[in-house]
């Protein structure tokens, strides 16, 4: 129904979700090659809070940092908040 890839990753034990210091979905993490962790957090911001949404996001933190990251800017370690259903922790 969604035509996802047939390369799907599986993290049944959270090792990336731990990695990636991810809470809730949807949340992006971005590594620099050797692994490095420079983002984690919101993709954008059309998700305010739970139940409050924007038309049109107005800030796109995923693709801004993507962009500065093709253009060879310096980039500083970040994050921010994501909204979504909170991911649960394996025991």
């Amino acid at each position: 129904e969604f035509q996802l890839p047939p390369q799907v990753l599986h993290d049944p034990e959270h090792s990336l979700v731990a990695r990636s210091q991810a809470s809730v979905t949807p949340e992006a993490a971005v590594f620099l090659p050797g692994g490095r962790l420079i983002y984690h957090g919101r993709i954008d911001n059309r998700h305010a809070g739970f139940g409050s949404s924007r038309p049109e996001a107005t800030e796109h933190d995923l693709r801004d940092l993507l962009q500065r990251i093709v253009k060879g800017e310096a980039i500083t370690p970040s994050s921010t908040r994501a909204v979504g259903c909170y991911i649960p922790r394996v025991s």
